[in-house]
């Protein structure tokens, strides 16, 4: 069964480990045992319930995910979702003290678990985090409460935060706004949760589900609301509904004493409504190709013995990450905290030992040159190059390029800076890093089409119908437009529009939409330059699979999440569309890349063909 159950001094443990799986899904299986035993605990001999995890990097995962694949119509969306809530609020309605210990992820329909349980304790780790997936991956209305019990426990803006807006919380974090209870130190972690339930039997600690609302709807409740649902109207129309529905039921639990029936069947219907959407089934579909991403480099390329990491690099930008770096607690690793170079004015180097050396063999060294924003080609490269353009609009991304000889190293570093709690697309070194020829192939056509007359707002305006949240003036507020502008010289035709580049860069800075049209000579600029990017990119094995590919572009520059992928939103028949219709004369992609666009088409074969 996937909770292993034992009793201690009456005392209910549950321990998660859902079979054959990396993380812990509260699948049906899970369910069916909690309905089974929780009905059956009573306070005559029963003091309280202990939910903990058996995999030390997952607490609990995924439900939602696992409904849209079965699901075929509103009834059995209704049908498999009461299944599941009837689980929730057994933990919820328990006669005694239900008590989470979480170490490892909380996310999603965890997070909604969590939720539910009266008393809550966290591990210290940079794993051990709290995240809201439904509505910002995968375009999912809430299934199991949470858009109610979220305003309710800590309030309408830290409510909008998490849910719409994805903000990650750390264990400390979750305590001080009141998510949990109390962090533990993940060294002694069993101890710190066995005197947390004593605590907790001796009354000695609050419950974190209020006996009553907390919240009183406020004026500036109100004009957060307003704020909020601005907000919302500025995101992509497919996007829209489904936030806008959060909204909806957040402001009812903040704002009623107690939810009525017409709530809870509204908020159902709009549940049915969001799984049901196009949008909803490929925002899905993004959740398997980051699982198959997840896989590379293959632990088959793996060293015996990697015991160290050293990351060397200079600057602000890296004395930035290294101190990001030595806060991610991650179990069984040491970080030495980093050395300043006195001349340099910032940090040099910061060591990682991911184990202590082993009989006969030595420890292994490795310097990983971080940079962070400098655009340049690594001819002369490190064995291995930890690389992000893009820090100050997603902090966790990160490419890390190795050379031939240092591929099986790759592995180990990977899978280090993955459990860091980073999103690591591993690539081949190949001129200039995979990153940067992804943005040259989206601000490239973006830049031509407004030196050659077109309007910023138009656009704006088209990337926002096709889906992008994150449109360029946030890849250019971190690049800065001297350094976008060095960046894209060389892929534009004539100096004359070199020599403009700089202004129009400060154009595209602009947020404006309203009043712009849809320009489909636009779209089929960007179809050809993206399928320049990624098929060279697999061709010279900078990216070994579509789906670091298809990664890279959701981090960087916002791919949309209703456009399934990048790689599958480029298929034969989108691309000779594209080239069919394209107006060469406005010249908003180079010859290069349309013969690139081209070949892919005479191949006869898509990315995942």
């Amino acid at each position: 069964m996937p909770f292993e159950v034992s009793r201690r001094d009456g005392v209910l443990h549950l321990s998660l480990d859902t079979p054959n799986c990396a993380v812990n899904i509260f699948d049906r299986r899970t369910a069916e045992q909690l309905r089974e035993l929780l009905p059956q605990v009573s306070p005559r001999d029963t003091r309280a319930v202990v939910f903990r995890s058996a995999k030390i990097e997952s607490f609990i995962n995924g439900v939602g995910l696992l409904m849209i694949q079965s699901a075929r119509s509103r009834e059995t969306i209704r049908v498999g979702g009461d299944f599941f809530r009837t689980a929730y609020h057994a933990v919820r309605d328990c006669p005694v003290p239900t008590i989470a210990a979480v170490r490892g992820n909380c996310w999603g329909c965890g997070l909604e678990f969590l939720l539910n349980c009266h008393y809550r304790i966290a591990a210290d780790t940079c794993s051990t985090n709290f995240f809201m997936t439904e509505v910002v991956n995968y375009l999912l209305f809430p299934t199991f409460d949470g858009v109610h019990n979220l305003p309710i426990q800590l309030g309408f803006e830290n409510a909008l935060n998490l849910l719409l807006w994805g903000e990650r919380w750390s264990s400390q974090r979750a305590a001080q706004e009141g998510l949990i209870n109390e962090v533990a130190n993940h060294r002694h972690f069993d101890e710190s949760v066995n005197r947390f339930v004593s605590r907790v039997l001796a009354g000695g600690v609050s419950r974190c589900i209020p006996e009553r609302k907390r919240l009183a709807w406020t004026e500036d409740c109100e004009t957060l609301r307003r704020v909020t649902e601005e907000r919302i109207r500025a995101l992509p129309p497919d996007y829209q509904q489904v936030y806008l529905n959060c909204l909806d039921q957040m402001v009812r639990a903040a704002r009623k004493d107690e939810l009525d029936e017409e709530d809870h069947a509204l908020a159902r219907s709009w549940e049915a409504d969001s799984i049901l959407s196009r949008a909803g089934k490929s925002a899905h579909s993004f959740f398997f190709i980051q699982q198959i991403a997840s896989q590379f480099p293959p632990p088959g390329a793996t060293p015996p013995g990697l015991a160290r990491i050293s990351f060397t690099g200079e600057g602000r930008s890296f004395a930035a990450f290294a101190e990001d770096l030595e806060s991610r607690l991650v179990e069984g690793v040491t970080v030495t905290p980093p050395r300043m170079r006195p001349d340099a004015g910032g940090f040099d180097r910061i060591i990682v030992d991911l184990q202590g050396p082993r009989d006969g063999e030595s420890c292994a060294f490795l310097e990983v040159d971080v940079r962070t924003g400098d655009r340049r080609d690594h001819s002369d490269p490190k064995p291995l190059r930890l690389y992000s353009p893009i820090r100050a609009v997603n902090p966790r991304f990160f490419e890390l390029a190795a050379t031939d000889h240092a591929v099986a190293q790759l592995v180990e570093v990977t899978s280090y800076l993955r459990r860091a709690g980073f999103t690591i697309v591993p690539t081949r070194t190949g001129g200039r890093f995979g990153t940067d020829r992804l943005i040259r192939s989206f601000l490239g056509p973006l830049a031509a089409y407004v030196i050659r007359g077109g309007d910023v707002r138009d656009v704006n305006f088209t990337l926002r119908e096709f889906g992008f949240i994150r449109r360029p003036h946030a890849l250019l507020e971190n690049l800065g437009i001297e350094s976008a502008a060095d960046w894209l010289r060389p892929v534009l035709t004539d100096q004359e529009s070199a020599a403009a580049l700089p202004g129009v860069l400060e154009l595209l800075r602009g947020k404006e939409f309203a009043g712009g049209r849809w320009d489909q000579d636009l779209l089929d600029a960007l179809a050809i330059s993206w399928t320049a990017f990624a098929r060279t990119g697999i061709q010279k094995g900078v990216f070994s699979h579509p789906t670091l590919i298809d990664v890279t572009a959701r981090e960087v520059i916002d791919f949309p999440l209703m456009q399934k992928s990048l790689c599958n939103w480029l298929s034969q028949g989108r691309v000779a569309e594209a080239l069919g219709c394209v107006d060469r004369d406005r010249d908003l992609v180079g010859e290069e890349d349309l013969v690139v666009a081209s070949d892919y088409l005479a191949g006869g074969r898509g990315f995942y063909a």
